[in-house]
């Protein structure tokens, strides 16, 4: 199994992944990577508005 944050999984628009990752702990929804960017801001990046 291939670890990936929420950071990539929403720069990806792997919806499925960041939902389970939210389930397991709600507050990665808000956590700052390296470059203090939420993973919303990835998917808006990435224009996966309709996806997340």
């Amino acid at each position: 199994m291939t670890l990936i944050s929420i950071h990539d999984a929403a720069a990806n628009g792997d919806l499925d992944t960041v939902k389970k990752i939210v389930e397991q702990n709600p507050c990665w929804v808000n956590q700052d990577d390296r470059y203090e960017w939420h993973p919303i801001f990835h998917a808006g990046l990435r224009q996966h508005y309709t996806d997340l």
